[in-house]
């Protein structure tokens, strides 16, 4: 380690790193490089002084000798780059050199000095400081005792003890942790990953090489691998670590999300992307797993069943993948399961469970994570969104419980890594993950100008085998069918109908057709039926309405946009009288006429009547909606996608779509509607989904 004298400006080598002299480290974020202090320049200090960045070495120097130290560490003169070896070794130590050293004086070069205004306010400079979104100034954020913190003119701020609190709001790196009142291995992995996420380096590999202290881990720094940096830290990291919350990465999706989805997913594309491996392409990928902790795995056997046994966790990396035992539950008469893994979700409680479909021809190799089939045109390829994580509860479902109580302990060869990252860009799937959507901080959207709510075809066929079908599915060119206003909607005997809604206040609504208002382009709904042993009567029925509010004048400011305070998508359940009189009209017909006697009840549906009602309503900002009560026998749910590679920002000519999930109890001898209340909570206590069937 070398160390620069602070009254001498003479660089030293010491050979014996146990026996070091008291020295103050320096912690800041490097200007333009040709401004930077070298190694090469302190060996001539007239050549040193004409660095525009020596101002910052005087003045660190001047710090650490008014606190009697000698000597000082500056990582910008102290190491000799033109070596790959030293360079590799500094990297390799960089953690123990900040903890092991006296006092860190942090300069933040973008901060103004302190005043009367308070450095930590919302507004204040200090928090958007470039210091807290760079990677390397995270472990020199953690790993010093003492940290002194410094505006651009080295007026001091305050310390890392005194400014924990703020500190905490700005990274989420817990105060017990900054302050060495937590140890860094009590800390998930999955937390220390989402630190990172947010944070930037001017090498890609340098993402990686940050991280090695945080996770008490060496490697050799190769510059010019990119991304496989990154993998080869998380593998060096298991090689050390049970914590299983490394897997555990992407969005964590509620239980609900897989129900409405897991008939649709598709083993599409054949060959691993970034998203469907174990292993993650940067830590990025944790931004959303900070709540996610892990448990010891004898504790399996309080989310499933005793048969569980508990495995020494052990991952053995293979040509086929990584070897893992994980309990796992397939799907009957399908390639795709859930894994579970030795952690929760810290808010909840929920195990977390990785979505796993098996390759084709093999039966204990698997992907991690998935596509959905396409529900509308895509750019480039056929499927989205990805889906990877969903966290499971003994009490989410009917459907839940018999997932978790019938996982089998299997040994599985999980692909690692993509190792082919560049055939993922050619075909756009390396540019960003598609997710749910959720709007980015400090954007405020335009609402769009239609709504398309997409309704899957292994759903209806779903319902078709239980005698409930959609009156005019499948049949070409009917016009009076189960669906209405039919001009709204989109048949695809494949994927499934799609429903399109136009915003009321967009100012090109089509005119309306069949003499429906135009109004009529705000609400519409589909009407399930099944035949009454009665040749008169329509049989059982329920409707699923959807609908935009209409514009209440609750807005008086006329500046302000009354459309985005006020109108909202949303969906609910009709049961529809069985009893509903034939008098000898076709199938179309009834189909027809039940749906539009509805619709004029919705027509004109106002926010406060949605909150009035119970209606599942769906704002701007949020992703998957339902509403449940112990009335319903049957819950609809919309869940809203749209992709991040996509231009995220909706204008007046976008269209925001869903994906309408379906829960119902059909079990045996349930009735649509229930007559008493002991028929309720008898006929819900068998809910199900029936994907899961």
């Amino acid at each position: 380690m070398r160390l620069l004298n602070t009254q001498t400006f003479v660089v030293k080598e010491f050979n014996d790193e146990s026996d070091l002299p008291p020295y103050a480290i320096l912690s800041h974020v490097w200007g333009k490089p040709e401004d930077e202090v070298t190694f090469a320049d302190m060996q001539d200090l007239k050549q040193a002084r004409k660095r525009a960045g020596w101002i910052k070495v005087e003045q660190f120097c001047a710090f650490a000798r008014q606190n009697d130290l000698d000597w000082a560490w500056d990582d910008t003169c102290c190491i000799d780059k033109s070596s790959s070896a030293e360079l590799s070794q500094a990297i390799n130590s960089m953690y123990a050199w900040y903890s092991e050293a006296r006092v860190c004086y942090a300069y933040l070069l973008d901060v103004e000095d302190p005043g009367r205004a308070n450095p930590t306010a919302e507004d204040s400079s200090f928090r958007g400081s470039r210091w807290f979104k760079r990677g390397w100034t995270l472990q020199e954020l953690i790993a010093p005792k003492v940290v002194l913190l410094y505006s651009k003119n080295w007026r001091p701020l305050g310390s890392k003890a005194s400014l924990a609190a703020a500190i905490e709001e700005i990274t989420n790196i817990d105060s017990a942790v900054l302050m060495h009142e937590r140890l860094l291995d009590d800390v998930s992995i999955a937390r220390r990953m989402s630190w990172a996420s947010a944070r930037q380096t001017t090498k890609l590999e340098d993402r990686a090489y940050s991280l090695m202290g945080i996770f008490g881990v060496n490697m050799p720094a190769i510059y010019g691998e990119g991304d496989r940096a990154f993998i080869r830290l998380q593998q060096e990291i298991i090689h050390q670590s049970p914590d299983q919350s490394i897997f555990a990465w992407g969005n964590p999706y509620e239980y609900q999300v897989f129900l409405d989805n897991a008939t649709v997913l598709t083993d599409q594309p054949g060959w691993a992307t970034d998203y469907r491996c174990l292993l993650a392409s940067s830590p990025d990928r944790f931004a959303d797993s900070a709540n996610i902790e892990p448990f010891p795995v004898e504790q399996l056997t309080k989310y499933t069943h005793s048969g569980i046994s508990s495995d020494v966790p052990e991952y053995t990396p293979t040509n086929y993948g990584i070897q893992i035992h994980l309990p796992l539950y397939l799907i009957p008469n399908s390639s795709i399961g859930l894994a579970l893994l030795a952690c929760k979700d810290a808010a909840s409680g929920h195990v977390v469970s990785l979505l796993v479909g098996r390759m084709r021809n093999s039966s204990n190799r698997f992907y991690v994570g998935m596509y959905t089939q396409a529900t509308w045109p895509m750019k480039q390829f056929g499927w989205h969104p990805i889906m990877r994580m969903f966290l499971l509860h003994p009490q989410s479902s009917a459907a839940g419980v018999r997932i978790l109580q019938n996982v089998t302990l299997t040994r599985m060869y999980l692909q690692s890594h993509n190792a082919n990252p560049q055939r993922s860009r050619e075909q756009g799937l390396a540019g960003g993950e598609l997710i749910l959507h959720r709007p980015v901080d400090g954007r405020v959207e335009a609402q769009p100008k239609r709504f398309a709510f997409f309704i899957h075809g292994w759903l209806l066929r779903a319902l078709e085998k239980i005698k409930f079908n959609v009156v005019g599915w499948g049949v070409s060119g009917a016009k009076l069918v189960g669906w209405t206003p039919r001009m709204f909607w989109r048949q695809d005997d494949k994927l499934g109908l799609t429903l399109t809604l136009y915003n009321p206040a967009s100012l090109d609504t089509p005119n309306s057709k069949d003499g429906q208002s135009s109004q009529s382009a705000n609400v519409a709904a589909i009407l399930f039926r099944r035949p009454s042993t009665n040749a008169n009567e329509a049989g059982d029925a329920f409707a699923l309405i959807f609908g935009v509010t209409s514009l209440e004048e609750t807005c008086s400011d006329p500046s302000r946009d009354r459309v985005a305070e006020t109108s909202k998508v949303w969906s609910t359940v009709a049961i529809v009288q069985p009893d509903a009189r034939v008098d000898g009209k076709s199938d179309a017909h009834i189909g027809h006429d039940l749906v539009r006697s509805l619709l004029s009840c919705f027509a004109k549906t106002t926010n406060s009547e949605v909150r009035s009602q119970g209606y599942d309503v769906a704002s701007w900002k949020e992703g998957t909606y339902e509403y449940r009560t112990v009335e319903r026998m049957v819950k609809v749910t919309l869940t809203r996608w749209l992709t991040r590679d996509e231009d995220v920002w909706l204008d007046k000519h976008a269209t925001m779509r869903y994906t309408v999930g379906l829960e119902v109890d059909f079990g045996s001898g349930a009735q649509l509607r229930a007559s008493t209340e002991k028929e309720k909570v008898a006929s819900l206590s068998g809910l199900s989904a029936i994907v899961v069937r």
